[in-house]
């Protein structure tokens, strides 16, 4: 059977076209929870119980007492901080809950990101005193 020369070139374009995209490597992405792992270290570093024992103080001191001990990463703006005090903290307690007592009531939290702690303050975190320590035994 003689073809015209249009249906021919067209599929010709066709033959072509299929043949490119089998040829063509497609990279079939993996399985997100493959890659991720299920917790990182710092996620599990805030879950560890640890026994804690700093006095009420300067919030930078404190932070550095506590995030130190965890050998954690850890940022924040000393500037921001400078003349708040957090409240003590004692007893055997995970990271994230002395953490969340230190910064309790001064206008500050932590927060993670990209394996690193952050102190993040709204604004200009109010001047205080310690209301008192936290034991937790």
């Amino acid at each position: 059977m003689i073809r015209p020369l249009h249906r021919l070139a067209a599929t010709a374009a066709a033959i072509s076209l299929v043949a490119l995209v089998a040829a063509t490597p497609v990279k079939i992405p993996p399985r997100l929870d493959a890659v991720l792992p299920a917790q990182s270290s710092l996620e599990r570093s805030m879950q560890t119980v640890d026994d804690f024992d700093v006095e009420a103080g300067p919030l930078p001191q404190q932070l550095g007492r506590v995030l130190n001990k965890q050998q954690v990463d850890y940022i924040y703006s000393f500037e921001e901080l400078e003349g708040i005090r957090g409240s003590a903290v004692h007893g055997r307690l995970s990271l994230a809950d002395a953490l969340g007592a230190i910064l309790e009531g001064t206008g500050c939290s932590h927060e993670l990101f990209a394996g690193t702690i952050s102190i993040l303050c709204s604004g200009r975190a109010h001047v205080r005193e310690s209301r008192g320590p936290l034991h937790r035994d």
